[in-house]
């Protein structure tokens, strides 16, 4: 796919510094804090960021949302249903999220190659808890991926470069000791290696946990700001998608800041519950962008 550019190339430049900037000194200086308030400030605007570059920029396939669609409304109330106590089990949700990567496959118009896709991805359903894990850790990559395809390499490659040499710093050891992981309202080390790190001895869990806190601040800048600056949205022709999404993304964002100032914990838990559905639909968006090409 070319590439698409909407803002001017200094202004994406200044983007891209500034977010790197930003997102050094927040791991660095603040890895747990940077975990908890990230969800509550800029979630509800990459979910938003995600639909408009997967869906509603002037580029982009018009119907592949008709093909993802039925997995990810299933994926949908499955978590609505957990979320007032009848859970389904993981089974049912990694059973929705191949549904919503066999249709991103099929959608390539390749039966065969949509079947391959589907067969890679059966272990999900041999061990679906292991599958949520691992879906959870290596969507924040999936991001990178589109932003290589989409954004021009002057400003993709240096967030691209900074992504691959962080994590190699952080995976080998290099920031052992470094950062401070002092408890953020309740939020600590030792419950979020419990849950990205099951089972793995230190020093590999909090390195795990480090790696998912950088993974998921590029994952946000990538979403929120890179990828719709460089797809248009700021176009005089995409103001009234562009506004609509402001406005809920607004609402949404403050809404969740409102419910987070008296269990900041559960809130964040809530909606990082609710939008599992996201990363599913960027890997059947990245499975129909792959085959079809």
């Amino acid at each position: 796919m070319a590439a698409e550019h909407s803002l001017s190339a200094g202004s994406l430049d200044r983007i891209t510094l500034l977010g790197l900037l930003i997102t050094g000194a927040a791991v660095l200086g603040a890895p747990l804090w940077l975990m908890l308030l990230a969800p509550l400030f800029f979630g509800v605007p990459h979910v938003f960021g995600d639909i408009w570059v997967l869906f509603l920029r002037p580029s982009a396939p018009r119907d592949l949302i008709f093909w993802l669609g039925p997995g990810l409304l299933a994926l949908v109330g499955l978590r609505v249903a957990t979320a007032l106590g009848h859970s389904a089990g993981s089974f049912w949700e990694q059973f929705a999220g191949i549904a919503v990567l066999l249709g991103g496959a099929l959608y390539g118009r390749s039966p065969a190659r949509g079947v391959g896709v589907a067969l890679l991805a059966l272990p999900a359903l041999i061990w679906p808890s292991q599958a949520a894990l691992w879906l959870g850790h290596a969507h924040n990559v999936v991001a990178v991926g589109f932003l290589l395809w989409l954004v021009p390499l002057r400003q993709s490659l240096p967030v691209a470069s900074v992504f691959v040499l962080g994590m190699g710093a952080i995976l080998s050891g290099g920031l052992d000791g470094q950062v401070p992981w002092d408890s953020a309202a309740g939020l600590g080390l030792p419950g979020l290696a419990k849950s990205l790190a099951p089972g793995l001895p230190e020093p590999w869990s909090s390195r795990l946990v480090l790696s998912f806190a950088f993974g998921q601040a590029i994952h946000y800048l990538c979403w929120v700001g890179l990828l719709p600056a460089s797809t248009n949205f700021f176009e005089r022709s995409s103001w009234p998608t562009t506004a609509w999404l402001l406005r809920l993304s607004l609402l949404g964002t403050v809404g969740l800041c409102a419910a987070a100032a008296t269990d900041p914990l559960a809130v964040r838990s809530g909606y990082l519950s609710l939008v599992l559905f996201h990363g599913w639909m960027e890997l059947g968006a990245l499975a129909a962008g792959t085959v079809r090409r």
